[in-house]
């Protein structure tokens, strides 16, 4: 009687170890999947900067109506970017994010919206904008860029 109930005891303690180590593999997938999503989410920004940067530039064509959909997007982007930093998303190696992340989340999450709201700024003004008030605005995108990668990415 005592080796069945033994062996009852390993079955089930087996069983839980199995599940246990699927949930962990689910976590880590999760992490991954994470790390990539946000980095899909900053390819999308950078997609979408750049034409506004070389406008301000002078070095492409002033276009209002390119400008307007690119602030969309932008302003659209920057308020998906904080979910992409979930719970232990942090300990994925292929990432440029810093601890300070989930150690101050208000502020990174601040950040973040201060990027939506530069974005959203020049996706407003974009129907009346003439080329000369592009650059201040997309330097305002790209300083809220800036206090972000200053305090939470890697170099």
């Amino acid at each position: 009687m005592i080796g069945r109930n033994r062996r009852l005891l390993l079955s089930a303690t087996a069983a839980a170890l199995i599940v246990a180590g699927g949930g962990f593999a689910a976590m880590a997938s999760n992490a991954e999947d994470a790390v990539k999503y946000r980095q899909g989410v900053f390819q999308g920004l950078k997609w979408n900067i750049g034409p506004l940067a070389a406008m301000a530039k002078g070095e492409a064509a002033f276009d209002a109506a390119e400008v307007e959909l690119r602030a969309q997007r932008i302003a659209s982007l920057s308020t998906t970017i904080v979910e992409g930093f979930p719970e232990g998303s942090d300990l994925v190696a292929d990432s440029d994010a810093l601890p300070e992340i989930w150690e101050d989340k208000a502020t990174f999450t601040e950040k973040a919206a201060a990027l939506g709201e530069a974005a959203t700024e020049l996706s407003s003004a974009a129907p009346s904008l003439e080329a000369d008030g592009l650059g201040p605005m997309v330097g305002a995108i790209g300083q809220a860029c800036k206090a972000c990668h200053d305090d939470f990415r890697a170099e």
